[in-house]
Formats: C-alpha cells, structure tokens, sequence
C-alpha cells in the first residue's frame, strides 16, 4: 500500500461524511490512523492487553485474507476521542508526516519490534500487513474501497 493510494482516498473525505458503521467522524477515522502509526513506532504508551497464549493467533489474522471485523473494538481508540486537529485537511496533513516518520522509524530495522496492545511484539513485516488491512477496513467504513 502506498501513501499516496492511501491519502487520494483520504482526501474524499469531508467532515459530514457519514460511516457506514461505527461511530467515529471522518476526521476522527483519519486521526485514529495516524495514533495506530505512531503506536507502531512506540511514541504511545501501551500495554498488552491479551493473555499471552492469545498472540499467535491474533498474528495469523495479521497474515490472513480475513479483512477486520466491523465494530472491532480497541481501547486505544475511544469512541468520542478529542480531534487533536483543526480541520479534516490538515488531520490528513497529520498522517502524512506520520506515515514518513513510520518508513523511516522501520528503515533499516525490518526485525525491530514494537508492542501492539492486541496483536502483541510486531516487526515491520506485520506492522506494514496490519496497517494495510486497518486502513482498507477505515476505508471500507466510510465507503471509500468498493
């Protein structure tokens, strides 16, 4: 998947857009892309919030043609959250810059792992796999990957 796939969708977008499912705005959506982004990279604070023996399993969904269920809950993701940008335009301005720092973050570190708080120690490999299938499944919310 490339960025600039990624941000013409995006870029669709307008604050009354409505999802199909689910109850985060446009630019909530957008926002909640751009945390996942920077949890990759270990600028959030996380936990893993799965027993142990759950981890294999989860990383065989990250490598499997199953897209992400609707309704997929995550308590890193709230419902309601506080949009940390002005407009629409520049939440997408935000991912931009996240996703180069994210490229450059794995760059030359491909086994380098960080912790998901529900997918467990993830390297760039299925970092890259979850964040395709994250993005489709946002993208599949407001209609935008038919």
């Amino acid at each position: 998947m490339q960025l600039a796939q990624v941000t013409s969708q995006l870029k669709k977008l307008s604050v009354d857009s409505e999802p199909r499912w689910g109850t985060m705005n446009a630019q909530a959506m957008v926002e909640h892309l751009t945390e996942t982004l920077k949890l990759a990279q270990g600028k959030l604070e996380t936990s893993l919030e799965v027993p142990e023996e759950k981890v294999p399993k989860a990383q065989g969904f990250i490598l499997s043609k199953h897209p992400m269920p609707k309704n997929f809950k995550a308590s890193f993701a709230p419902e309601n959250p506080v949009l940390n940008y002005s407009s629409m335009n520049e939440a997408i301005e935000g991912f931009e810059k996240e996703w180069a720092s994210y490229s450059a973050f794995f760059d030359g570190k491909e086994d380098l792992e960080t912790l998901h708080p529900n997918f467990g120690m993830l390297n760039k490999t299925l970092w890259d796999k979850l964040n395709e299938k994250h993005i489709q499944h946002h993208l599949s919310q407001f209609g935008l990957n038919d």
